[in-house]
């Protein structure tokens, strides 16, 4: 089964997003930044490689997530969530169209892909993001 990594990256109690440039598989969706893991490479180095990749900055991870396992039709594949924040340096879009720090509330509502919107719907998930965010714990389902 093919494993991706996504680092949810927060700064100042909001999340960032990006969106696929256009002409790209998902185009314009939005998603958390990431990719696949290399051949003998660990999930958490995969995802401060590909974050340095697309985004120009490094990250240091603050927690691991709760990984999902979600088929486009074509293939199943393990998506493996770090959240983060950003070490150093100021974001560069070299892969995505544009980028967005939201709230929890907000991020709800956006057009994120298929993969991503499992991901915050999984419970623990949802307690971690409100938790990090300052949204209300208590409501969450």
């Amino acid at each position: 089964m093919l494993k991706v990594v996504c680092a949810i990256i927060i700064n100042e109690q909001r999340i960032l997003v990006t969106q696929l440039s256009p002409g790209t598989n998902r185009a314009l969706q939005w998603e958390f930044p990431g990719g696949k893991i290399d051949p003998g490479e660990t999930a958490e180095a995969a995802v401060l490689r590909e974050i340095g990749e697309e985004l120009a900055v490094e990250i240091k991870i603050r927690e691991p997530m709760n990984a999902v396992i979600h088929s486009d039709g074509e293939k199943d594949f393990e998506l493996i969530p770090f959240l983060c924040t950003i070490q150093s340096g100021e974001i560069k879009l070299i892969e995505h169209n544009e980028m967005r720090w939201v709230n929890f509330e907000t991020l709800e509502k956006m057009e994120l892909s298929a993969a991503d919107r499992q991901l915050i719907q999984h419970p623990d998930n949802r307690l971690i993001l409100k938790k990090h965010t300052g949204e209300n714990v208590h409501n969450a389902c």
